[in-house]
């Protein structure tokens, strides 16, 4: 089922998505679902994200882009913490990703 769910995620951003080449600069809010996945599975459950972008096509051609995105999973009592800080400990990791992207606009002539 998660897979479904990432591929679901995944199409609606790319709907959400506006080409850079639509205005000289904008601003973006982004929020939705974390979904772990792999042997990071077995610590985490679901949880959620939330951050902004912002970027600027200083000509027709190049640009910048900067994506700030926090990331916040729900963990739960689990041997491996519990090893650490005892019976019944448990943690919720979290990720900061910031992102900077080069932007390069290509002619349709």
């Amino acid at each position: 089922m998660r897979p479904k769910l990432v591929l679901l995620l995944g199409f609606l951003m790319v709907l959400g998505h506006r080409g850079a080449y639509a205005d000289s600069m904008w601003l973006g809010f982004r929020g939705g679902v974390g979904v772990p996945a792999g042997n990071f599975n077995e610590i985490a459950s679901s949880g959620w994200d939330a951050g902004g972008t912002i970027g600027w096509m200083y000509n027709p051609h190049y640009g910048l882009d900067i994506d700030v995105a926090h990331h916040a999973w729900s963990g739960g009592p689990n041997p491996k913490a519990g090893a650490v800080g005892g019976p019944g400990a448990g943690f919720s990791p979290s990720a900061l990703q910031i992102t900077a992207c080069y932007l390069r606009g290509f002619s349709d002539r």
